[in-house]
């Protein structure tokens, strides 16, 4: 790869993983784990239209399962390697409407002259 090529792999996945999240969380129902506000938990657990969505690191990837149908979806590329994620649960907002803040760092696998490309990442979504 280019190093171009390695810093967009970098962006790329963060910003999927950060779509993703906005996505599953506004069509979450509840949040199982992290349990109460202020708790940070390195697992997300939401429930989506009655099914146990888990959000965890496995073997430096972000990994999605669904435990209604038993499947797991890899959320980062080969081209990057996942760290340090957190998920954070506050306050909810106005209503009450459960609110989660995710972080996490992406490390591209390709070193380039200056070093390998880390970012991190960091979001906030809520329930709807």
């Amino acid at each position: 790869l280019l190093e171009s090529e390695a810093t967009s792999s970098v962006e790329s996945d963060g910003g999927f993983i950060l779509s993703r999240f906005g996505y599953d969380l506004s069509r979450a129902q509840s949040i199982s784990v992290p349990l109460s506000p202020g708790s940070v938990d390195p697992t997300l657990l939401l429930v989506i239209s009655g099914q146990t969505f888990t959000y965890s690191l496995n073997d430096d990837n972000l990994v999605l399962q669904n435990g209604g149908t038993g499947t797991s979806d890899q959320l980062n590329s080969s081209e990057t390697s996942v760290s340090d994620v957190s998920f954070l649960r506050l306050e909810g907002g106005e209503g009450g409407k459960d609110v989660v803040q995710m972080s996490f760092t992406l490390t591209s696998e390709v070193t380039q002259r200056s070093g390998k490309d880390v970012t991190t990442f960091q979001t906030t979504a809520g329930i709807r």
